[in-house]
């Protein structure tokens, strides 16, 4: 539940730090609550990731926080059947 975030009108500074110098960047830290995101990797973090301004999370519901804060990686998909199913119409 994660997106980076640049800007068109300064686009050496996307996925770089100076990310923090523009106007998207400054329209985030203002707006970007209001629409359940906030900064994934703020400077100082308590997870130990560098600084990445470019970097926002979706914060909107419990298990956004519960996989962030835990520290779990996503479920994995489950393996695909060992046999192709059968289907009502089929047998």
């Amino acid at each position: 539940y994660a997106i980076d975030i640049g800007d068109a009108m300064t686009p050496a500074t996307n996925l770089n730090p100076e990310f923090e110098n523009t106007a998207a960047f400054k329209w985030l830290e203002k707006n970007a609550a209001f629409y359940s995101f906030e900064l994934s990797f703020p400077r100082d973090n308590p997870q130990g990731i560098s600084y990445e301004p470019w970097h926002w999370r979706f914060v909107g519901d419990t298990k956004s926080l519960e996989t962030f804060y835990k520290g779990k990686k996503p479920t994995p998909a489950p393996s695909p059947p060992s046999e192709t199913p059968k289907f009502e119409d089929e047998v």
